[in-house]
């Protein structure tokens, strides 16, 4: 499969179970056999709980809850297949547990910060290039808490737009980052990614602390 691109498996579970074998590091979308309406659940190709197309497999025959399998190897290409299809707001309805541990995510948090601020070292006219061909769609994992892969580039835009100023009261930073000496400010979404909220410039703000706390909870 070239990029971005996806194939679909309906009613035939050795043609599935092939793929899964030869692309052990791809991605599953488990989805009712009506074009995925509603239930979209992603896994890893090597999810044992995703081995079979219906869900009276062992039965020998199809239900009439019969599953499609869409697979890709990239969740980018199955994010486009989910929106094509019925999405609204979220791409996925729900993240297997069992494919996405919670260490997978902690690691990613991390590499997350670390390439925030690789953002902020960034060109910045290539930066604002590559924005302007961002669609803002984010994937979600669900481990005990939904966590957004949002894009690092929005984050150091967002922050070197304020300028060490709060975007909602005004007010300098109220202290500096040890690790670069940089203003201190938190990047927040105004419509949440989990509202169908989109990862963009334009429903971003830096807001200080206090700013951010209210937001969510004033």
């Amino acid at each position: 499969m070239g990029k971005e691109s996806y194939i679909e498996f309906i009613g035939d579970d050795q043609a599935y179970l092939n793929w899964v074998a030869d692309n052990p590091q791809g991605y599953v979308v488990n989805a009712l056999a009506s074009k995925g309406q509603g239930y979209r659940v992603l896994h890893n190709s090597s999810c044992s709980s995703v081995r079979h197309l219906s869900s009276a497999a062992s039965e020998g025959g199809f239900t009439e809850r019969a599953y499609i399998k869409i697979c890709a190897s990239s969740v980018e290409a199955l994010k486009r297949w989910s929106f094509d299809h019925g999405a609204t707001s979220a791409c996925f309805s729900k993240i297997c547990k069992v494919c996405f541990k919670e260490d997978e995510f902690r690691q990613e948090l991390a590499e997350f910060a670390r390439s925030v601020e690789q953002a902020l070292r960034s060109d910045a006219r290539a930066r604002r290039e590559r924005l302007d061909d961002y669609d803002g769609v984010v994937s979600a994992t669900t481990v005990e808490a939904r966590v957004y892969s949002r894009n690092p580039e929005v984050v150091a835009e967002t922050l070197l737009r304020a300028g060490g100023v709060c975007e909602a009261c005004f007010s300098e930073a109220p202290f500096r980052r040890k690790s670069d000496n940089s203003p201190y400010l938190e990047v927040h979404h105004v419509t949440p990614l989990s509202e169908g909220g989109l990862d963009l410039l334009s429903n971003t703000k830096a807001l200080c602390p206090n700013c951010h706390r209210k937001a969510h909870f004033g």
